[in-house]
C-alpha cells in the first residue's frame, strides 16, 4: 500500500491540487450474488489512508438492472490529516 500512497501524494503535488473529486463507483448496480465489487472506487482513502467525504450526486437514469435508477455518489478526497479543507 505504500507505493500506492505514495503515488496519490504525488498527484497531488504534481497537479497542486487539495483533493481530487470521482464517481463512487464505476458501475451502478453491482448484481446479487456478484463475486466482487470489483467497480466500487471508495477503497481509495481506506488503502491510504486519506480523508475522503462522499456526498450524494443525482441519480442514474432507469436500466434493465435498475428499474427506478439508483443514487450516486461523488467522493471528494483530500490530502492527508487536511480534513477541515474537505468541510
Amino acid at each position: 500500500m505504500r507505493n500506492l500512497t505514495l503515488a496519490l501524494l504525488n498527484t497531488f503535488s504534481t497537479n497542486n491540487v487539495d483533493a481530487i473529486i470521482y464517481p463512487e463507483q464505476k458501475n451502478l448496480v453491482v448484481k446479487i450474488g456478484s463475486a466482487s465489487q470489483s467497480g466500487r472506487n471508495g477503497i481509495l482513502a481506506a488503502l491510504t489512508g486519506t480523508p475522503v467525504v462522499t456526498v450524494p450526486a443525482g441519480f442514474s437514469e432507469p436500466s434493465e438492472d435498475a428499474p427506478i435508477g439508483v443514487p450516486i455518489g461523488m467522493e471528494i478526497l483530500g490530502r492527508p490529516f487536511e480534513e477541515e479543507k474537505l468541510l
